[in-house]
């Protein structure tokens, strides 16, 4: 009724009338424009003049077609608030209500309930002209499936789907239900392309319903006449140029373990491309093995394309045979790009930033891309320890980028063999970032190497067996004070900021079958395993000198024995064709071990701690300013606090509003604790003792979808602070001066 009251507001000052008048006057307005253009031509008659003069009349017609045109569209369509805003009031049609109980009933029929009845009963008030028209639905039985039979005339077809039953969908003793049967035959026709049935169609098959009389069972079978053949590929084609074929240029062939490349140039290594070719002859087709292939080859950043087409072969053997073509067309060696706009992060302004990048691909004819980037970066952030919220201070970022992208394994070629099937790809890494802060000034050299492997086009596993980093640091004397402040209370802050050595070894997974294209029902889940520190604690008990062993540094540099888990998992629950509702579960723990906590250090690397609050955290509060546990600084959230164990949860309810205009409302939910800190009184984590001491906070937002870029604004307010006393920490009025505003590009998770 919302959008209905919209509309008849927008007909309250609609007028067409005055339409009519201003699109008069506008046709008025511009024809003593063009007649005075035309009659200043007479008296000035060269070509140039009148050339220009004729494009100034053009341009008058078209402003005239655009504003004119809007009027016109007001004519038809309403005003704004009629035609996007509102919805104009459904005329009662009675066909129209007995299509709708016919679609009520179908549906219910799909889902088992075979004896249901959907009546209607309209109620006409004819003083306000309204019909309310109510559906009562008696869904009777529901019918479950007594039993499943698959009548396949193909003895070798019957063998292979009751070979994969252990996999069906449908069971006996399942309630009825035709998404289920219709889930059950997209996986036989999957079966059958998978196992050489090429030109097997999802028609051929179908399913007959026996209902049974009136038990409420339901024996269901399964029919698929007719004899099927498998087919198998006899030759295969891999045309690395196919944008050349038209050009009359001179190709030439080779063949490599049963595999025919075309091509001007022997630009890339056939031993390596054929590592990415999951079938060749004399397999039996497959279609996940023709998908497989496809996807290595298009997740090397060599081709535009990678397109696959199959011809048939009539051939004497047992099998039909099939010619396949593998078409692409190689990128360019060379690709310099720019990058410009700004950046939405963690900080307190937005700013903008910078980035050039160069790709460089094949250069050593091993499928490798190399890629260097330079970025810069300035924005404001609020200061680490500046008593006054309301001041920001400006951030500088300068970083250059490098890494050697290879898209196989540097091992035997019997691992290779054992991994192809998983797109392996290794990357070498080399970077250095400065951070400048009116309160320091940080440096860091970066060195990794990273295995990535994709088992499909959901799953991907990342492994990092060594990641160094050499930190240095430059404090302000303001801020040196302050950490001798903090070292003497007990905190080991001032670690963070000594010249040290980071190094770990990391293993992460990524699940995601979530389309932000689609609205469906779907899942992200992110684990990973972090250790750091092992090597330079073996170099320095081997290298340096007791007094340095003991005290963890290594050539007089600060190194740190640490653990760190982590999990971020999200689920998202479509709810109408725009709607959707979305979970987020974020935890993280992290601890020293070894020398680190025999030394009585108990540090992390700063970058390696957990921090709560900020636009895709706990929206409440400032980036990284809640916690820990119920701890408060004396001066308010001003200070960023970090700590070794994170639970925090988001639930979003995201709703079109207009156009391209989304809506938002929310609840997050969380905070971070420490497992030792004396030094900040009620930061310790007590297991479910801890559980009154999550923050909450909530709030609504408004996004704009610009298709290939997300806008977002929100605004939240604390509903429930741990940092305050206990009979505080409801807030119970709120007060739009404490809310905080968020900006960020794409959605906060």
């Amino acid at each position: 009724m919302l959008y209905v009251k919209i509309y008849n507001l927008g007909k309250v000052i609609y007028d067409t009338t005055e339409i009519q008048k201003e699109i008069v006057a506008l046709n008025q307005h511009y024809d003593k424009k063009a007649d005075s253009t035309r009659l200043a031509v007479k008296f000035d008659s060269t070509r140039k003049d009148e050339k220009r003069k004729k494009k100034y009349l053009e341009k008058i017609e078209a402003k005239r077609t655009n504003k004119i045109g809007i009027r016109k569209r007001s004519l038809e369509e309403g005003n704004f608030l009629m035609r996007s805003a509102g919805e104009p009031p459904v005329i009662y049609d009675s066909t129209l209500s007995e299509k709708t109980r016919l679609n009520f009933h179908k549906y219910l029929q799909s889902k088992g309930y075979f004896e249901s009845q959907v009546t209607i009963q309209p109620d006409t008030n004819y003083r306000k002209k309204r019909i309310q028209a109510t559906y009562v639905v008696q869904p009777g039985i529901l019918s479950v499936l007594d039993s499943i039979q698959y009548v396949i005339e193909d003895s070798l077809v019957r063998d292979l789907i009751l070979s994969d039953q252990a996999n069906s969908k449908i069971a006996s003793g399942d309630p009825f239900d035709q998404d289920k049967i219709t889930e059950e035959r997209e996986r036989i026709y999957n079966l059958m392309k998978n196992y050489g049935y090429f030109d097997f169609v999802r028609q051929e098959m179908f399913c007959e319903a026996d209902t049974l009389s009136k038990t409420g069972k339901v024996k269901l079978t399964m029919v698929m006449p007719g004899k099927h053949s498998i087919y198998q590929l006899k030759r295969l084609y891999f045309n690395q140029d196919v944008s050349y074929q038209s050009s009359g240029l001179k190709r030439d062939t080779a063949l490599y373990k049963n595999v025919y490349y075309t091509f001007l140039k022997k630009t890339y290594l056939r031993k390596l491309l054929d590592h990415k070719i999951a079938t060749r002859p004399p397999d039996v087709y497959s279609y996940g093995q023709i998908q497989r292939t496809q996807q290595q080859l298009g997740s090397l950043d060599l081709y535009k394309f990678v397109n696959i087409n199959f011809e048939k072969e009539l051939t004497d053997s047992l099998h039909p045979g099939l010619v396949c073509y593998v078409n692409t067309s190689p990128m360019p060696k060379f690709q310099l790009s720019q990058e410009y706009g700004v950046s939405v992060g963690q900080a307190y302004v937005p700013g903008p930033f910078f980035q050039l990048s160069l790709k460089t691909r094949n250069i050593f004819r091993s499928l490798e891309v190399w890629e260097t980037s330079i970025r810069y970066s300035l924005d404001a952030q609020a200061s680490v320890t500046n008593q006054d919220n309301d001041r920001a201070y400006r951030t500088q970022e300068f970083s250059i980028f490098t890494s050697l992208g290879l898209p196989q394994l540097l091992v035997q070629n019997k691992l290779r063999d054992i991994f192809r099937n998983y797109n392996p790809r290794i990357k070498f890494q080399l970077g250095y970032t400065n951070i400048i802060r009116p309160e320091y000034s940080r440096e860091n050299f970066r060195a990794g190497l990273v295995y990535s492997f994709q088992k499909n086009i959901n799953l991907h596993w990342t492994f990092t067996p060594i990641e160094i980093n050499i930190i240095g640091s430059k404090v302000s004397d303001e801020f040196e004070k302050q950490l001798g402040i903090l070292r003497g209370l007990g905190s080991n802050l001032y670690l963070s900021f000594r010249p040290s050595i980071v190094t770990g070894a990391s293993l992460s997974m990524v699940y995601n079958n979530h389309d932000a294209t689609q609205n469906k029902k779907s899942k992200y889940f992110r684990p990973s395993l972090e250790v750091g520190g092992v090597v330079p604690s073996i170099l320095s008990q081997s290298f340096s000198s007791s007094a340095q062993s003991d005290s963890n540094r290594l050539f007089n540099k600060q190194y740190f024995e640490f653990f760190r888990l982590s999990a971020d998992a999200r689920y998202y629950f479509p709810i109408g064709k725009k709607n959707t509702f979305a979970i987020r579960l974020n935890m993280g723990f992290a601890q020293p071990f070894g020398s680190s906590v025999k030394s009585g250090f108990f540090a992390l690397p700063y970058e390696k701690y957990f921090f709560a609050g900020g636009n895709s955290s706990i929206r409440a509060w400032r980036p990284r300013r809640l916690g820990p546990g119920t701890y408060l600084d004396s001066s308010g959230y001003v200070y960023e606090q970090p700590g070794e164990i994170l639970l925090e949860t988001n639930y979003e309810y995201r709703f079109n509003i207009v156009s391209f205009i989304d809506g938002a409302l929310f609840v997050d939910a969380g905070n971070v604790w420490t497992i030792k800190d004396e030094t900040r009184e009620g930061s310790t984590f007590k297991f479910f003792n801890s559980i009154n001491e999550i923050a909450v906070g909530a709030g609504a937002g408004i996004r704009l979808d610009f298709s290939f870029l997300i806008l977002r604004f929100d605004v939240s307010n604390k509903m429930y602070d741990p940092g305050q006393p206990t009979q505080d920490r409801v807030i119970k009025e709120l007060d739009i001066r404490e809310s905080a505003f968020n900006i960020g590009i794409g959605y906060p998770f």
